[in-house]
C-alpha cells in the first residue's frame, strides 16, 4: 500500500514538473540551515542581554536596522531577476546584476556616512564613527549578496543551505567573539559589518564555480529595476 502510494505521488509530481525527491532534499537542508541560524540568533542575543546595557544594545540595533534599511537603495529586487536569469541558463546575468549592485550601492554608502556626520555633530562619538565603518563595508556587502539567488536558478539548494550557515554562523560567530573580547559599540559594529561584507565576498568567489556560461539576458536587469521599484515601497512602509 505505502509503495502504491509513493508510486503514485511521484507520478504526479512528475506531471507537475516537479523533482521530488530533489525537492524534498532541499528543503531538509534548507530546514537544517535555519535551525543553525536560530540557535546562532539566540546565543548571540543572550550575550548581549549578558553583557551590553540596553541604551548601548539600543543604538547598535538602530545601526543595524538603518543598514538594513537602507539595503533598499542596492536594487532588492535585482536577487529575484538573477534567480530568473540562472533557471533560464543565463548565467553571465549574474555578473552583470552584481555590478549594477555595486553602482547602485553608493547611495546608500554616502546616506550612511552622512548619518555618520550628523551624529557626530550630535556629539554621540561612538555611534558616528560605527556608522562611517559600517559604510565603508556597505558596498562590499551588497555587491556580492547574490549568491544565493544564483544558486537558487540552479537548483543547487544544498550550497545554498551551507552558503547561508557559513554566512549567518560566521557573521555571529565573529560578532560573539567581538562582544566578548572588545565590548564596544565601535568593535561590534565593526565585527559585524565587516564579517558579512567578507563572507559575502568569500561565498561570492566560491559561487563562479557553478557558473557555466556567459549568456546573458539585458531585458531582465530591467525586470530587476521594476521589481526593485516595488519592493521599496513594501519593505520600506514596513521599517
Amino acid at each position: 500500500m505505502h509503495a502504491r502510494i509513493n508510486t503514485l505521488t511521484i507520478k504526479y509530481s512528475r506531471l507537475l514538473g516537479l523533482d521530488l525527491p530533489y525537492f524534498t532534499s532541499g528543503g531538509f537542508w534548507i530546514s537544517l540551515s535555519l535551525v543553525a541560524t536560530t540557535l546562532g540568533g539566540i546565543f548571540l542575543s543572550a550575550l548581549f542581554a549578558k553583557l551590553w546595557p540596553p541604551d548601548v544594545y539600543g543604538q547598535f540595533s538602530f545601526l543595524t536596522y538603518a543598514i538594513s534599511f537602507l539595503s533598499l537603495t542596492a536594487l532588492p529586487g535585482m536577487g529575484l531577476a538573477v534567480t530568473q536569469a540562472a533557471s533560464e541558463g543565463k548565467d553571465g546575468f549574474y555578473k552583470q546584476a552584481s555590478k549594477a549592485l555595486g553602482r547602485w550601492s553608493w547611495l546608500g554608502t554616502s546616506l550612511l556616512i552622512l548619518g555618520g556626520a550628523y551624529f557626530y555633530l550630535r556629539h554621540n562619538e561612538p555611534l558616528a564613527v560605527a556608522t562611517i565603518l559600517s559604510a565603508l563595508a556597505f558596498p562590499i556587502s551588497t555587491t556580492f549578496s547574490l549568491y544565493n539567488a544564483f544558486l537558487n536558478g540552479k537548483k543547487e539548494f544544498r550550497k545554498v543551505a551551507l552558503f547561508n550557515t557559513i554566512s549567518q554562523v560566521g557573521s555571529i560567530m565573529v560578532i560573539a567573539i567581538a562582544l566578548w573580547k572588545f565590548p564596544g559599540l565601535i568593535e561590534v559594529s565593526f565585527a559585524s559589518a565587516w564579517s558579512t561584507a567578507l563572507i559575502n565576498l568569500f561565498l561570492f568567489h566560491f559561487s563562479q564555480k557553478s557558473v557555466k556560461n556567459n549568456d546573458n539576458n539585458t531585458n531582465l536587469l530591467k525586470l530587476g529595476k521594476h521589481l526593485s521599484a516595488t519592493q521599496i515601497f513594501i519593505t520600506g512602509a514596513e521599517y
